[in-house]
């Protein structure tokens, strides 16, 4: 192995890892039963590419909250959204069926298995 495709392998396992966790965490939100409405405080849309996010007060600080641009503009100033609140790690879950989090650990598990082919030994035997 390279000495890049170590550092690759340990890159994607501690990004695997990270993103298990946060899978783990919104799991445990994802209930229905668990979601309130918090009113926007603000709204940061973007016409362009980049995250957008709404802005909302709870317990005496501000949370932003990242959605897509599309779903941003849903939310204007004044409307409510319904949110789940994570006490443990303080922050909050808009529920999504853990879609982006599968999707993360998709990437990772497919960055993992590239970096852990020979990829000496393939070049080589095609020389």
């Amino acid at each position: 192995m390279y000495k890049n495709q170590y550092i690759l392998t340990i890159c994607a396992i501690v990004g695997f890892l990270y993103t298990l966790f946060f899978y783990y965490q919104d799991s445990r939100l994802e209930n229905p039963n668990m979601l309130k409405s918090y009113t926007i405080i603000e709204q940061g849309c973007r016409n362009s590419k980049g995250s957008s996010s709404v802005h909302i007060k709870y317990n005496n600080k501000v949370y932003y909250i990242r959605l897509a641009n599309e779903e941003c503009l849903k939310y204007p100033l004044g409307t409510e959204i319904r949110l789940s609140y994570n006490k443990q790690f303080d922050y909050f879950y808009k529920p999504d069926g853990l879609k982006r989090d599968r999707n993360r650990l998709l990437l990772t598990v497919i960055i993992f298995i590239l970096s852990i082919i020979p990829w000496k030994r393939i070049m080589k035997i095609k020389a």
